[in-house]
């Protein structure tokens, strides 16, 4: 079992959806990132959301880090 999620969920910014009508659109990555509506309340006064967000930029997603954290914490919590 690999416990990375696939790159779909942590690195790309944009995925290929098949609509009802059965037309492929390229769509911004929910899994990803999250920009706010201007309507919706937030915790602080960023725009948008990021899985993982590096401790340079919080506006930008860690891959390396999200690769290295996840199977070490499976070995904390004894799942491997």
């Amino acid at each position: 079992m690999d416990p990375i999620p696939p790159a779909e969920v942590i690195e790309l910014a944009t995925l290929t959806v098949t609509g009802p009508t059965g037309k492929l659109t390229l769509n911004p990555n929910p899994l990803l990132s999250y920009r706010y509506k201007p309507d919706e309340p937030r915790i602080d006064n960023r725009p948008a959301t990021v899985r993982c967000p590096s401790s340079r930029n919080p506006n930008q997603t860690d891959v390396r880090a999200l690769k290295t954290c996840v199977p070490l914490s499976l070995e904390y919590i004894g799942i491997s």
